[in-house]
């Protein structure tokens, strides 16, 4: 593991080599350091007079600030993506963002077209149409890894989405 002296003088010499104009993203990708470290090795730079910070105007008005209605959706999806196996209750996700599940609703139904139980329902699709179609565990298995309640609900859900069983839907895919 490299010393945080070392990878400060990874990130200060990406910054040397390309004169100092780097954007963020460029320097994350050059040093392959995550937002959060670069960010701290960044602000220690900064901090003890190393590297002068320049904002560019012209990538402000390219890319303005998030609505706040941007910054929900996006946390919905990051949190669906972490979650969607073990949770399938916008409640939930509402709790996490601090706001109502009515307001979460209106919010990313707004953003995207679709409301979060849509959401949350493609998603849990999508991944039950690729267990059973790329790996041979059991309806069973796959019903309780995705928290369904039981095998009898499972079935229903992927019938009602997909029109058959879980079964003949993994035939159909063979």
């Amino acid at each position: 593991m490299k010393t945080i002296e070392s990878t400060e003088s990874a990130v200060f010499n990406a910054l040397c080599d390309n004169g100092g104009n780097m954007s963020f993203n460029e320097l994350m990708q050059d040093t392959g350091l995550d937002g959060e470290r670069l960010s701290s090795i960044v602000r220690s730079l900064i901090t003890n007079g190393q590297v002068l910070l320049r904002v560019n105007p012209l990538s402000v008005i390219a890319n303005p600030c998030k609505s706040r209605a941007e910054v929900i959706y996006n946390r919905f999806m990051d949190l669906l993506s972490k979650h969607f196996r073990e949770e399938r209750n916008v409640t939930f996700y509402a709790s996490q963002l601090c706001v109502t599940p009515k307001y979460l609703s209106a919010v990313v139904k707004e953003y995207s077209g679709k409301s979060p139980y849509r959401w949350i329902e493609e998603i849990v699709m999508d991944e039950i149409c690729r267990l059973l179609r790329q790996t041979g565990e059991s309806v069973k298995t796959i019903a309780y890894d995705l928290n369904f309640s039981n095998v009898s609900f499972f079935g229903k859900f992927v019938k009602r989405h997909v029109g058959m069983s879980p079964v003949q839907y993994r035939r159909m895919g063979k």
